[in-house]
């Protein structure tokens, strides 16, 4: 697991994120999830299994356990949208950087069948980005300048 920047919005939400994807694949055993290195670096196992408790009770409660994202991260979105906007009103530069990444946008939210918001599928495709990098997969040179230029602007917005 990374470390998380307590500031950067980004962070917060992949880290939200991507432990949902561990729990999953560690099919809801908090005990052998917590005696993984990254886990037990950064807390005891005591504050992460305390920590790991409440995510799987929240992704029960909110039935994701299969797929989908808890509501951990729901605030932490709203927030990057709300800037998102004020920024693409204020800055010429910035309006003009994400009306580029729109295509992108448009293409993703046609596959899924479900338009989301501008954010959350730069999120999105993020997210899919890392774990394709991570999983050690071959990224198209298009795909990479895309991601990379998604990241900037999410950080933008991570830390206005």
């Amino acid at each position: 697991m990374s470390t998380l920047n307590p500031d950067n919005l980004l962070d917060r939400i992949l880290l939200y994120w991507q432990t949902e994807d561990l729990i999953r694949a560690y099919q809801f055993d908090v005990n052998k999830l917590v005696k993984i290195d990254a886990l037990s670096q950064q807390n005891t196992q005591v504050d992460a299994s305390v920590w790991l408790q409440d995510f799987v009770a929240r992704m029960e409660d909110e039935n994701v356990k299969a797929s989908g994202h808890t509501s951990h991260s729901t605030p932490l979105i709203d927030e990057m949208l709300e800037r998102y906007h004020r920024q693409n009103l204020s800055d010429k530069n910035f309006d003009a950087r994400t009306k580029a990444l729109k295509p992108a946008i448009n293409a993703y939210n046609k596959q899924r069948r479900m338009v989301v918001d501008d954010v959350t599928a730069l999120l999105e495709l993020t997210y899919a980005y890392y774990m394709q990098k991570m999983a050690g997969g071959e990224i198209p040179e298009a795909i990479e300048n895309l991601a990379t230029e998604a990241i900037e602007i999410l950080n933008e917005l991570s830390n206005a």
